[in-house]
């Protein structure tokens, strides 16, 4: 519903994270999220250790074992955050957030403290369960001031614009975030 009138993440307003934000802080207002300070798609789209392409991996703990390293590294979490996050996978509470791309993410008083982001390319897609492939895996760092939240709205924009294609093209995350970036600004002259 709080989505309805938004048309892409450039429109994305200061009043309407402050209402998403409030939907997750139990009705106090201590906490307000500016989207200043907001976390942005490219800077871990840019860096190699969070940008991750395989040719396959082997299994889930080899997959979590790539994502988790570089936020335990740059101290975006702890491991009992993404312990957390084994445990809600087991228990199949997952978000498959687009058809072979699943995020992975946890509460934050689990051990996370910065907003981040690693994701995972594969290759050759991952089974998991029974009939599901993944070729991207995302793992996010979340934090208690919401600032995870318009990395979310980035990462659905990004997605719904054809990056998957442009990765399964060869091209790295970052020069898919790009091509992406070029068209829509293409198409929005056109206009």
């Amino acid at each position: 519903m709080l989505l309805n009138e938004q048309i892409g993440i450039e429109t994305v307003s200061d009043q309407l994270l402050d209402q998403i934000e409030g939907l997750y802080s139990k009705g106090t207002s201590d906490v307000k999220l500016k989207h200043n300070d907001a976390v942005k798609l490219e800077t871990f789209l840019r860096n190699p250790d969070f940008a991750l392409r395989k040719s396959e991996a082997k299994n889930m703990e080899e997959v979590f074992s790539f994502l988790e390293r570089p936020l335990l590294e740059k101290k975006y979490a702890k491991r009992s955050y993404f312990g957390q996050i084994r445990k809600d996978f087991l228990a199949n509470r997952t978000a498959w957030i687009y058809p072979k791309v699943l995020l992975l993410l946890s509460d934050y008083r689990f051990g996370s403290f910065r907003a981040g982001l690693s994701l995972l390319y594969l290759d050759k897609p991952l089974r998991v369960g029974e009939e599901d492939e993944v070729e991207l895996f995302l793992l996010l760092s979340t934090e208690e001031k919401m600032a995870h939240v318009p990395l979310l709205f980035e990462l659905d924009f990004l997605l719904e614009n054809e990056f998957l294609a442009e990765l399964r093209k060869g091209y790295s995350m970052f020069d898919a975030f790009l091509m992406k970036n070029l068209t829509v600004k293409e198409n929005s002259k056109k206009r």
